[in-house]
């Protein structure tokens, strides 16, 4: 029997496939005018504001390469495939980070913001949260494949506790707009370049990229797949947003669930930080 689909339309719409750009935090912003939204697609907050180690779960598609956390405990993976990390993942103000490792503008923002969230982070300041989303999913060859290879990837380094040493390396290479990147044999060799060293995460990319390649044109995925969960985790940040803090694109910025944006990134979230208090990991 064939391997059951999670498939729904498109939760961003593209008009004429037009992407309109947007100045935001310093950098552009791919800004995808809102379409419909999906049954069931929100998250469960979680009181406690941390996540469970460990990966999506699995149909068969390769064993994960550990157990979602890294040796030093900063970064674990969370149930949705995104990752939390930080010193502290408790009793802190929450900044997530939704980037599609595709999408130039989040280039260009980690490139500017990257580096002081995660000191933020490792200093105590902050939990930062990464969401990798694919908004370019359902778009011809080549952008939408790259964006959704590139996306199951990081999960994959992401079970194996690497997805921030791995991130900079798909932000690195990012391919330019309209040329063909993130092979899978690149995606395998990055992943020995931030350190993961267990066989199993090649052999999860091979596993993993048939689905992705489909997934990335068509914006279906077998169910229980790391590209149903990217999928998955697209479609539920606009459910989980709405009125002025409605996701709309990427780079989203959020601290404690409202959205974070201007000219100036740094200052307005020195100023934000100042006021907020404890945050909660939503999954």
């Amino acid at each position: 029997m064939a391997p059951k689909k999670s498939k729904a339309p498109l939760v961003i719409g593209i008009v004429a496939g037009v992407l309109a750009l947007l100045l935001i935090a310093g950098a552009a912003v791919y800004f995808l005018l809102p379409g419909r939204l999906l049954p069931g697609g929100g998250g469960q907050e979680q009181a406690d504001g941390g996540g469970q180690g460990g990966g999506i779960e699995q149909d068969g598609a390769g064993a994960p390469a550990g157990d979602g956390t890294s040796a030093d405990g900063m970064q674990v993976m969370q149930p949705d495939g995104s990752v939390v990390y930080g010193a502290e993942h408790t009793g802190l103000p929450v900044v997530e980070v939704y980037m599609d490792f595709q999408c130039p503008a989040c280039e260009q923002f980690h490139a500017q913001n990257g580096a002081q969230l995660k000191k933020l982070a490792e200093d105590g300041e902050i939990t930062l949260h990464y969401r990798p989303v694919s908004i370019f999913a359902g778009q011809p060859d080549p952008i939408g494949p790259n964006s959704v290879r590139a996306g199951v990837a990081a999960m994959a380094a992401a079970e194996a506790g690497r997805f921030v040493e791995y991130q900079e390396l798909l932000f690195d290479n990012q391919p330019a707009e309209g040329d063909e990147g993130f092979s899978p044999e690149e995606l395998k060799e990055w992943g020995a370049e931030a350190g993961i060293d267990d066989p199993a995460f090649a052999e999860r990319i091979d596993a993993e990229m048939p689905a992705a390649q489909a997934a990335g044109v068509e914006r279906s995925a077998p169910d229980g797949s790391l590209a149903a969960g990217l999928l998955g985790a697209t479609d539920a940040v606009t459910a989980r947003y709405s009125g002025a803090d409605a996701f709309s694109g990427t780079p989203s910025i959020y601290l404690n669930g409202k959205l974070v944006g201007g000219a100036d990134f740094q200052k307005e979230l020195e100023d934000a930080l100042e006021d907020a208090g404890p945050g909660k990991i939503d999954v």
